[in-house]
Formats: C-alpha cells, sequence, structure tokens
C-alpha cells in the first residue's frame, strides 16, 4: 500500500507543480477522508470568493480530488469533486470551459454510476445542469431530455433539496414547460435544505423571481 501510495504521491507531485509545498513523495500516507474533505472545502471556499482567489482554491480542490481518483477510482468521491472543482476552473476561465466539459462529464458520469444519490443526489444534480446549460451537439455537449432525465432522478432521490428543484424547472423553462417549471419552482420555495444554509437562500431568492416572472405566461394560479 505505501509503495502504491508513493507512485500515485510521484504522479500527483509531477501533474500539480504548484502543490509541491503541500505534498511531496516523501509526505505520509494519503488520507481518503482527508482528501475529500479537502477537496470539498477549496470547491466551497471556490464558490464563495471571486477572480483569481477562486481559481486557486479550484485547484486546490482538484488537486486533493485527484488523489482520490488515483488510490480509489471506484470511490464516487474523488470523481465529484474532481468534476465539481474542474467546472469552477472552467467557469471562472472561459477560455478552458469548452476542452474540460468532457472530462468534468466523464467525471460525472462515473460518480453517477457508483453511487448517483451521492452528496443528495449530486451527480445528477450537475449533470442535469451542465447539459441544459451547455450549447447542443455538435458544438458541444446539451441534451434537454438527458438534462430532464436526470434531474427529475435527482429530484424523486432527494426531494428536500432545493438546488434540485429549481435545476429542474430551469430545464422546464427551456423545454417551454412553464406550468411544470412554476410547480417546481413552489417546491423550492418548500424545500428545507440544500447542499449549504447559503444555497438554499440563494434558490429560493432565485425562485420567486422566475416566478413572477412565469406566472403571467402559465396557467398556474396566484
Amino acid at each position: 500500500m505505501h509503495e502504491l501510495q508513493g507512485s500515485v504521491l510521484i504522479l500527483l507531485w509531477l501533474l500539480f507543480p504548484g502543490q509541491q509545498q503541500q505534498l511531496t513523495p516523501n509526505s505520509p500516507p494519503v488520507s481518503i477522508q482527508d482528501s475529500a474533505t479537502k477537496a470539498r472545502q477549496y470547491f466551497i471556499m471556490g464558490e464563495t470568493t471571486e477572480g483569481g482567489e477562486s481559481l486557486a482554491y479550484y485547484s486546490k480542490g482538484r488537486f486533493y480530488a485527484a488523489q482520490l481518483v488515483s488510490i480509489k477510482p471506484d470511490g464516487v468521491e474523488g470523481h465529484y469533486w474532481i468534476a465539481l472543482n474542474l467546472a469552477g476552473i472552467a467557469e471562472a476561465s472561459a477560455r478552458q470551459a469548452l476542452n474540460l466539459l468532457p472530462t468534468i462529464l466523464g467525471h460525472l458520469e462515473s460518480a453517477r454510476s457508483i453511487d448517483q444519490a451521492y452528496d443528495q443526489a449530486g451527480p445528477l444534480r450537475v449533470l442535469g445542469r451542465i447539459y441544459c446549460k451547455a450549447p447542443p451537439w455538435p458544438i458541444s455537449e446539451g441534451d434537454l431530455d438527458k438534462s430532464l432525465l436526470y434531474l427529475s432522478t435527482a429530484v424523486s432521490i432527494a426531494p428536500w433539496n432545493s438546488t434540485n428543484h429549481l435545476y429542474l424547472a430551469k430545464t422546464f423553462i427551456e423545454l417551454d414547460r412553464i406550468d411544470e417549471a412554476l410547480f417546481e419552482l413552489e417546491q423550492t420555495l418548500s424545500s428545507t435544505q440544500a447542499v449549504t444554509p447559503r444555497n438554499l437562500e440563494e434558490d429560493q431568492t432565485e425562485a420567486r423571481d422566475l416566478i413572477q416572472e412565469l406566472r403571467p405566461k402559465g396557467r398556474v394560479r396566484q
């Protein structure tokens, strides 16, 4: 095990030279739980900062997630958190977005196949949103049918999660299914959880704004 971890550390040391002071081939054996915690924490820190600082946090999160993928390739955590940190990098650097998308989708699909319920249906939630937002083939990977399937499944797995409902509502909007979008927005307002309390507040604020915009177009009574 120590020989395997030593080889993994050397590989990571070469792939992520900017992290050499944090982890070198002489570092203690990698803790899977510690790496998962750090990959998640750096992603959240990237989400709550802006500019170059957020990019630095996402890069660190990607580094720790890469440890997990190398040491435990059949674990959901590594694939999920490397995908989210790469998505953060893509969002912070538009030039990299299209190039990173296939890698992001590959890791998310791996996470989905391992445990689609992880992080309140996180793999399904993120995949569904990407398939909704991305331009369709042949420009990119966008697919509203896949988005609808994945987000509907996410809502069935974690119906208490506000982001699952909000993302599903946005897919319904793209499909011009306004009444169904309004229903999901109402579900967003009645949700009790998100991945973080801040996400819950933001989701519900956005849902209220969208309801006001969409109600004149739908048949749902106020």
